[in-house]
């Protein structure tokens, strides 16, 4: 009878998990059958927000950057990565040993201006008087592409930098000193190409080229003359830093004569007509003295001639 209990008791507790089972089954199968019925749920866009506006993600492969233009190739790179933040302006220039960072950007000028063509530098250089290089106005112009044009007094060869030969089989440098038009002092350039037509020389003549390099900085210089044993005279020279000078006709004269080039001239014309005027009286003069003695003489010996009344 107690046995008949217990069994009872579990068949009880087996039909209320049944039923519990059942009553939850019931609601769960009727939310999978409404979710069935929804509409898919679209995904999210993907947004990108930039200050207080929001846009959408661009669709399609990204464009590539415009080509630079001709005048942006040629503008230098100051980055001072590349040391230009290091020159010493107002100076002589530095070797490696030096100033590391002066003498990696003057490498890189000289390297980048040899990829530009000489023609193309040329359409982007801006003249600009001797006087604002020198003087402190000369910061607006530093690392600027500038134009020359002159005498060419000196040109001397140079063994290229090592990373020149490097990196851009350059093998040589030349140096020069170029005397603009009506200045007293040069302008120092150096630059990588030799144009043809042109060699090196201690003192040229009648040479005369244009040049357009990048202003690297105002620089000391020695030179050849003697202020003491051992020590030589110091001057200021800009330094230009290009691809190769373009060799110009030789100026031509003026035929005209100045003023204090027509004083001897004339002085020399008065001389001559006064000169002239004091002969021509002198033999007329004389001229007049012989014929009033002709007349003397021929009166003398006239025989219808009246005697003299007494």
């Amino acid at each position: 009878m107690a046995v008949g209990r217990s069994g009872s008791r579990r068949m009880c507790n087996a039909l209320g998990v049944l039923c519990a089972g059942v009553l939850l089954a019931v609601p769960f199968a009727a939310a999978q059958e409404n979710a069935s019925e929804l509409p898919e749920k679209k995904a999210a866009p993907d947004l990108r927000t930039e200050g207080s506006a929001t846009y959408p993600a661009a669709k399609g492969p990204a464009k590539p950057p415009p080509e630079p233009t001709e005048a942006e190739r040629v503008k230098l790179d100051t980055d001072p990565l590349l040391g230009f933040r290091n020159i010493e302006d107002d100076a002589p220039l530095r070797s490696a040993d030096q100033n590391e960072d002066e003498h990696r950007a003057y490498n890189y000028t000289l390297a980048h201006a040899h990829k530009i063509p000489v023609e193309v530098l040329a359409r982007h250089s801006e003249p600009v008087r001797f006087a604002n290089l020198v003087k402190p106005i000369r910061q607006d112009y530093l690392r600027e592409l500038i134009h020359v044009e002159g005498r060419l007094a000196r040109l001397s060869e140079m063994r290229a930098t090592k990373f020149l030969q490097e990196t851009e089989k350059v093998q040589k440098l030349y140096e020069g000193w170029l005397f603009p038009h009506d200045e007293e002092f040069p302008v120092s350039i150096v630059f990588t190409e030799l144009p043809e037509g042109l060699k090196p020389g201690h003192k040229l003549e009648n040479v005369f080229v244009s040049f357009d390099g990048y202003f690297f900085k105002l620089m000391h210089y020695e030179t050849g003359e003697k202020i003491a044993p051992n020590r030589y005279e110091r001057r200021k020279a800009p330094l230009l830093l290009g691809h190769s000078p373009r060799l110009l006709p030789a100026p031509q004269e003026e035929s005209g004569m100045s003023f204090a080039d027509l004083v001897p001239l004339i002085i020399a014309l008065v001389l001559g007509v006064v000169g002239v005027a004091v002969g021509l009286t002198l033999w007329f003069r004389r001229g007049d003295r012989a014929v009033r003695d002709t007349l003397a003489q021929t009166q003398s010996t006239n025989p219808f001639q009246s005697p003299a009344v007494d």
